[in-house]
């Protein structure tokens, strides 16, 4: 791996320690460096602050991901390839990015990343051209995920609930 390459993986790895002991908001880029153990210069040569940090932190968690059109289509999901996550269990497996997907940033800056990423319609019963309709369903869908995968206790059944979440999604998708 380059140099370079090292040094971000290494910003963003100190990032995602912070965010362990505190909120985002509080992260100065003095300490960021610090942890991240490179110079403030090498710092600002790859991220002009700690936002864009986060940003590419979230980029990362969401190449884990498996491809948006699947996730949409939950009864799809759990028969796609296994090299990547649905979003429900990349979250309750989050790892190093546990505290990166507890911050309240999370969503928004997700949701951002997949407005840049996806131009699909992943409702086939919603026109194409609605893309303000079908940008309001992605987020109902994913910030239910979302809130259900971190609020269901690990001893959950997680497996049933996944099963009734998506049957409940392919019946939503169905009423369309």
């Amino acid at each position: 791996m380059p140099r370079s390459a090292k040094s971000r993986e290494a910003i963003k790895d100190a990032l995602l320690r912070l965010l362990g002991e505190k909120q985002l908001d509080a992260v100065t880029m003095t300490e960021l460096a610090a942890q991240a153990q490179v110079s403030r210069s090498t710092l600002y040569a790859h991220y002009p602050n700690v936002n864009a940090v986060f940003e590419d932190a979230v980029t990362d968690f969401c190449n884990s991901l498996r491809l948006l059109s699947v996730q949409m289509r939950c009864t799809d999901c759990m028969a796609a390839p296994l090299k990547s996550k649905p979003f429900c269990i990349a979250l309750r497996e989050a790892g190093k990015y546990q505290h990166l997907v507890r911050d309240s940033r999370f969503m928004s800056t997700l949701m951002e990343h997949l407005d840049l990423i996806s131009d699909d319609a992943f409702y086939d019963s919603v026109p194409s051209d609605h893309a303000d309709l079908n940008r309001a369903l992605r987020t109902f869908q994913m910030s239910g995920c979302y809130a259900v995968a971190l609020d269901t206790p690990p001893e959950a059944d997680w497996r049933r609930i996944q099963e009734a979440l998506d049957a409940f999604i392919a019946n939503g998708r169905k009423a369309l």
